[in-house]
């Protein structure tokens, strides 16, 4: 599954996009070096990749930033998978004075955040000039390269991080309640997705949290408990 979209821009930014209809996987090899940093909109569907001995699991509207290097992985998605990537080299966030992410870091958007609306018109940009001639001065392409530092932008946004900050008490009451629930209802057990809403987050999210929070996955807990 290689790129079937992608446009390369000024100062070595990178534009491509995924667009899968059948489920399916793939090993491969980062040929990057360590100085590229990968930002990932998934738009569609879900995924997972393995890397480093450990399994991440992605779905629509998660936002993910993280370093690359030289390494193997293992890729799976979901029919119906769609992405958009940037390979975004260290010069360019010097210019933004932006720091990389230091390790993976992920986060759900919202539906009408401006940052997954700007990578959906990028994705829709790539595709619709896949054909089209890659010169630097040409129109097409200063509007592709606006989207990408665009969506860019909003992914390092000091603003989600904010807007993350204020909901800390929010979010970890929706864990306590979810506890909660795991411990009175021994006769029906909720699902994730259910114990995800109560507390107004992702499934993926939730159980990332969950384990932050107290240690162990849902079902681990309740296995405790039991």
């Amino acid at each position: 599954m290689r790129y079937p979209y992608s446009r390369s821009f000024s100062g070595g930014l990178q534009a491509s996009a995924f667009l899968v209809a059948q489920a399916g996987g793939l090993k491969g090899y980062f040929d990057e070096p360590g100085l590229t940093t990968r930002c990932t909109v998934i738009l569609s569907g879900a995924c997972s990749m393995r890397i480093r001995g450990r399994t991440h699991h992605f779905q629509a509207r998660d936002l993910v930033l993280a370093p690359t290097s030289a390494e193997t992985f293992t890729f799976e998605n979901s029919a119906d998978f769609s992405a958009l990537e940037l390979h975004v080299p260290q010069g360019i966030l010097d210019q933004m004075n932006i720091a990389p992410p230091v390790g993976l870091r992920s986060r759900f958007l919202g539906c009408r955040e401006p940052g997954l609306q700007t990578a959906r018109q990028l994705l829709g940009y790539l595709r619709a000039t896949s054909s089209s001639p890659a010169t630097a001065g040409s129109p097409h392409v200063l509007v592709g390269y606006g989207l990408a530092i665009t969506t860019l932008g909003y992914a390092f946004s000091e603003d989600g991080q904010d807007h993350r900050s204020k909901g800390v008490d929010k979010t970890a009451t929706g864990l306590e309640a979810a506890r909660q629930v795991l411990l009175e209802r021994f006769d029906k057990v909720p699902t994730i997705p259910q114990l995800a809403a109560l507390c107004g987050l992702s499934p993926t999210r939730f159980k990332e949290l969950f384990r932050q929070q107290f240690g162990c996955t849902p079902s681990q807990w309740q296995r405790q408990i039991r």
